[in-house]
């Protein structure tokens, strides 16, 4: 993993992806918190470098999605190094002027999951509002799911939010009116959690 990491371009990556990509232990444990929740066929949003996506289940399907050029390329290498030949995993390189959406329309995503990338987003719920129109479109008979990591509590935000570029951080109340304003018939279930304290809503 040095070795990955100590490659000419390392220092094009932003900082944090670069720092975390050893947290291999919290990862894991994140990821096992929903890991209950994934369908066959999984959509991640904002791969990035694929500090998370290395975990994932591969079932039917697994789509890695970025926007980023750079971090598109590092997330390739991970596809290469850690899922080897499968060609149920693939990589999208999502291009924000053509309709990327449409790439997706004859995959029957049953699961989109993102990390730490709504905070990022300045129009969260037209994010969420695609997102969910991706799932509807889907011609899966697993339940649809949708599920959304961001950083908790406005009263957290700060100078290190706006250096790392989130417009926002997000509540109970925050997450539950987006969703009941995109897709009221959905089921909604929130959770905070970090390594010291730990609670389920629904």
């Amino acid at each position: 993993m040095k070795k990955f990491l100590d490659n000419d371009c390392f220092t094009a990556l932003p900082f944090q992806l670069g720092l975390l990509r050893n947290a291999e232990n919290y990862q894991k444990w994140t990821l096992e918190s929903v890991y209950p929740y994934f369908g066959d066929r999984i959509l991640e949003i904002g791969s990035g470098i694929g500090n998370m996506s290395r975990w994932l289940p591969v079932k039917e399907r697994l789509i890695l999605s970025e926007i980023d050029p750079t971090l598109f390329s590092y997330l390739q290498k991970t596809v290469e190094q850690y899922f080897k030949m499968d060609k149920r995993v693939e990589t999208l390189k999502v291009d924000l002027d053509k309709d990327w959406k449409k790439s997706l329309e004859n995959e029957d995503i049953d699961t989109i999951v993102s990390f730490n990338v709504m905070e990022h987003v300045q129009e969260d719920k037209l994010f969420f509002s695609d997102l969910v129109s991706i799932l509807k479109k889907s011609k899966s008979k697993n339940p649809k799911k949708l599920i959304i990591f961001v950083p908790a509590h406005n009263f957290a935000y700060g100078s290190t939010d706006k250096y790392y570029g989130h417009f926002r951080r997000y509540t109970y109340a925050d997450l539950k009116k987006i969703s009941q304003d995109v897709v009221p018939e959905a089921k909604f279930s929130c959770r905070y959690f970090n390594t010291l304290y730990s609670k389920h809503i629904k």
